[in-house]
């Protein structure tokens, strides 16, 4: 499935809902807020992880409970997560748990020839 002018900033908000992504894309995409009330934005997510775990990278962040959850409830909030090449070193899905709630809930929609991956939530609530 196709969503025409996903990467094109067209829009004024994020157009899908709620998504889950790093900032930047969202700011060059012109979709860092979301038409959705109460919708989040983990605008650093590298920096999160490191705050919330006394300096730990993603590889061993998750371990820390509070990084777990604060991604735990963004994806929560998301219908929509867009990947990067470089999303390994900000979410933390080498977390069981993060990583099993993640593929039972989001399917990957589209991908370009940047290596960019949008995937869609498929199953689960967003409160």
């Amino acid at each position: 499935m196709a969503i025409a002018g996903w990467r094109t900033p067209s829009y004024r908000h994020w157009p899908f809902g709620c998504g889950s992504t790093p900032a930047s894309l969202l700011l060059i995409a012109n979709r860092f807020t979301s038409a959705v009330p109460g919708c989040g934005v983990i605008d650093d997510g590298l920096g999160t992880d490191l705050a919330l775990s006394c300096g730990r990278t993603v590889l061993t962040a998750w371990q820390v409970a509070a990084v777990e959850q604060v991604w735990q409830q963004a994806f929560d909030h998301a219908q929509f997560v867009w990947e990067t090449p470089h999303s390994y070193r900000r979410l933390p899905l080498d977390s069981p748990a993060l990583y099993t709630y993640f593929h039972r809930d989001f399917r990957l929609i589209q991908m370009d020839s940047f290596g960019d991956l949008l995937y869609k939530r498929v199953s689960g609530s967003v409160p």
